[in-house]
């Protein structure tokens, strides 16, 4: 058994009361970490961050703080100077080789420093010491915690992040050198409570802003949680996932290989429903274009055609920013559903997720509209592809599996299921399944089999899906004996004919008869 080391990174967004005293946290960040990149950006600098150990703890000798700025917020800023700068001495190293003339592989980053010597050239400037590019610029859109004494008694007071609650009491500036401790409690969400649950150890938060599709900036606190992943030698776990689009679940996932049975179930309720209610919208848009259509018809005074025309401009503006709002929720979803299949099938040690083939013809299967337009809309097209690429980026693999009868065979004994609707019954094991859950089940096993399969298949075996072999029955064993002792005595006879036929030259009759005597 082989025990393996794995973060997960966790965003929980901060309540909005904090962002305006964040922002003056993150600017003020990004100008000092801009200023003490300008002092370290000599010879002098780079040497001082060529010792081993914290770049916070080496520089803490180097740089004096300013007299308006706390020390725990001066550390992790540091920290953070000190690691862009040791990013700096790799580069350094490849442009004094590029300069002497040595062939090095151009990969991305040679790349990089050689039309940064094409730059200088071009200015007319002779290339001769790393120091004359530009220092790089901090976009000031992450503030570290990592150079803190610890989690509880850094930037963050008695952060607690417990399996239902976040607590957490954070310093952030208020004014020009004025700073306040501010307390805030957060939900926990269902990632992070089932990682803890697993036995996820809470790593060094990040604070990150990030823009969203209104080009504002949202504050948002990163987590990494640690835990140890279990590989255990010639033991397989597969993830299968069934698609179930509705409101309240996207699809519905176990694994096989582990000793619980209990079903994950693939969530976003609340961007469904905003779904939902967008399309309400853009059908409510349609009929009253449909309307104002009938009017331009009917009516005959120019200036209530020119409102009307007006009117109708404005309707399809309207729709078309619903349609485009809607096409990206769309994508959010498809985003949120295939992250949460990657970070399970990472935090579980799965080796490969088995998912259903999506097919059209499979569509009348599905009863309501609404829902067979949610399954169209963006689990047919896209689930697949975009699920692959993610996975590949793990090092997992994806197999799709033929989705037929995995509803409606029971994954204990494989008896026909009766009934209708969400929950069917097994005469046999006299169990009622989830309908989701028991195709789950059937996809994860036939996942599981052909990746046995595939990993202890025989030479010459032409097909993966090759069957288990079984014992034959005693009267097939004396019907192939039979088949043999007759082929044998033909084989003979014609051993005979043919040396009676040489015998006799080239009378073939006699040698007829003889043989038939």
């Amino acid at each position: 058994m082989s025990v393996n080391t794995t973060t997960l990174t966790y965003d929980v967004t901060l309540p909005k009361f904090l962002w305006k005293h964040l922002h003056r946290l993150f600017e003020q960040g990004k100008g000092e970490t801009n200023k003490l990149i300008r002092e370290l950006w000599n010879e002098a600098g780079f040497s001082i961050l060529k010792r081993k150990g914290e770049a916070s703890a080496i520089l803490k000798g180097v740089v004096k703080r300013p007299s308006y700025i706390p020390s725990r917020i001066f550390r992790n800023i540091l920290e953070c100077s000190g690691r862009i700068i040791r990013s700096q001495i790799k580069r350094k190293e490849i442009f004094e080789k590029l300069l002497k003339g040595e062939n090095l592989r151009k990969n991305l980053l040679v790349r990089n420093i050689l039309r940064q010597i094409g730059n200088l050239k071009k200015k007319g400037r002779k290339p001769d010491n790393y120091f004359q590019l530009s220092p790089p610029l901090f976009s000031g859109n992450i503030f570290l915690t990592s150079a803190d004494d610890s989690i509880e008694n850094g930037q963050f007071k008695k952060l607690k992040v417990g399996e239902d609650i976040i607590e957490l009491r954070i310093k952030l500036p208020v004014g020009p050198g004025k700073y306040r401790w501010f307390e805030t409690r957060i939900k926990t969400p269902e990632r992070i409570r089932r990682a803890l649950l697993s036995g996820g150890k809470v790593k060094a938060p990040v604070l990150k802003r990030i823009k969203n599709k209104n080009n504002k900036y949202v504050y948002v606190l990163s987590i990494p949680v640690e835990f140890k992943t279990d590989n255990i030698l010639y033991e397989e776990k597969v993830l299968g996932i069934d698609l179930s689009p509705s409101i309240k679940r996207l699809a519905v996932g176990v694994i096989k290989g582990e000793e619980r049975r209990r079903p994950i179930y693939f969530k976003a309720e609340r961007m469904v429903k905003k779904v939902l209610r967008i399309r309400k919208e853009v059908d409510c848009l349609e009929r009253k274009i449909d309307n104002i259509r009938n009017q331009l018809e009917e009516t005959r005074s120019r200036v209530h055609k020119e409102n009307l025309q007006k009117r109708l401009n404005h309707l399809f503006l309207e729709q078309k920013l619903r349609r485009r709002k809607l096409k990206h929720i769309r994508k959010q979803i498809l985003e949120i559903l295939t992250k949460e299949i990657v970070e399970v099938a990472r935090l579980k040690g799965v080796s490969l997720v088995a998912v259903e083939r999506l097919k059209f013809k499979d569509f009348p299967e599905w009863k309501g509209k609404t829902f067979r337009w949610l399954f169209s809309s963006w689990f047919y097209s896209k689930f697949t592809e975009r699920l692959e690429q993610k996975l590949r980026l793990s090092g997992i693999k994806l197999k799709q599996i033929n989705p037929a009868y995995t509803s409606k065979r029971c994954h204990v004994c494989d008896s026909s299921l009766k009934g209708e609707g969400l929950y069917l019954f097994c005469e046999n094991c006299k169990k009622k399944w989830d309908r989701d859950y028991n195709a789950a089940w059937n996809i994860a096993n036939k996942g599981y089999i052909s990746l046995l399969q595939k990993e202890r298949k025989p030479k010459g075996l032409a097909s993966e899906s090759a069957r288990e072999l079984t014992v034959p029955s005693g009267s097939l064993l004396r019907s192939w004996s039979e088949i043999v002792e007759v082929k044998s005595a033909i084989l003979q006879s014609h051993k005979e004919l043919v040396s009676s036929v040489k015998k006799n030259g080239t009378d073939i009759q006699k040698g007829l008869i003889s043989f038939l005597r």
